[in-house]
């Protein structure tokens, strides 16, 4: 459990980096541990609004007036003007949710299909997931991949004496990244310091960087795991990586 917990961190942290652009270690996420803010430097310029280019509208992607796939085609189009490397979309299942059950998505989808006018849509009459990622295909945008990871967090609360579970998502919602397909990043690790202990067990894991050490108290009859892993997911191609925030709107 406690190495699955590192990899969990980690798996939390990188999600976070990749869908904001750096992380925020916090009493939330790390409860009794090191507090952490971490930039990875992404442009400026690559955190678009919805509206921001020709094809999208100036709504949030609340309003039926708001046009996401047109905010997608802008997103494509910044990448190839400015010479960024692309090849996928990711958002979280709640922005797909969103972007799947919005007014003019639906529409578009339903022409694509053969209807003429959209009066001629029968009533009730439900787009489904793949005819939307087929139309996107047909309009050459890259493929959307869904995220849908659930990370937890126990702390300890002080007021009930008991071990507080907090389910979270990792990937932050109401934001769509554009980014490079495959790896984006690597994992730098610094080796744990191993100090003979001749009281003590210890073993190393994930190719020596992960260290447990097991320790006993015979007087009060117990046992003590401790984990140590030195570790950060680290973007290496911060340039590439373009993000959409659905929730507000490009103004002049």
């Amino acid at each position: 459990q406690l190495i699955n917990g590192n990899h969990l961190r980690l798996t939390h942290m990188a999600l976070q980096a990749e869908s904001t652009g750096g992380y925020v270690i916090d009493s939330d996420s790390n409860p009794d541990g090191i507090s952490l803010v971490f930039d990875f430097n992404v442009p400026a310029g690559n955190y678009k609004k919805c509206g921001f280019g020709a094809r999208g509208t100036k709504y949030a992607w609340s309003s039926d007036s708001a046009n996401p796939i047109g905010d997608l085609q802008d997103m494509v189009k910044f990448a190839k003007d400015n010479f960024r490397s692309y090849g996928v979309f990711r958002m979280s299942e709640a922005t797909w949710q969103v972007f799947i059950a919005h007014k003019a998505v639906r529409e578009q989808v339903f022409l694509s299909l053969g209807y003429i006018n959209i009066a001629d849509i029968p009533a009730g009459f439900v787009v489904l997931e793949d005819q939307v990622k087929a139309y996107l295909s047909k309009l050459k945008l890259p493929a959307i991949e869904v995220v849908d990871a659930i990370c937890a967090t126990e702390k300890f609360d002080k007021a009930s004496g008991k071990l507080v579970w907090t389910p979270t998502r990792p990937f932050a919602d109401d934001v769509v990244v554009l980014r490079p397909a495959g790896a984006i990043g690597e994992t730098k690790c610094a080796e744990p310091i191993i100090i003979p202990d001749p009281a003590a067990r210890q073993a190393t894991f994930d190719g020596g960087r992960t260290l447990l050490t097991q320790t006993f108290d015979a007087d009060m009859k117990t046992q003590k795991i401790q984990s140590e892993l030195t570790a950060l997911p680290v973007l290496s191609m911060p340039k590439d990586m373009i993000y959409l925030d659905k929730k507000t709107v490009y103004a002049f």
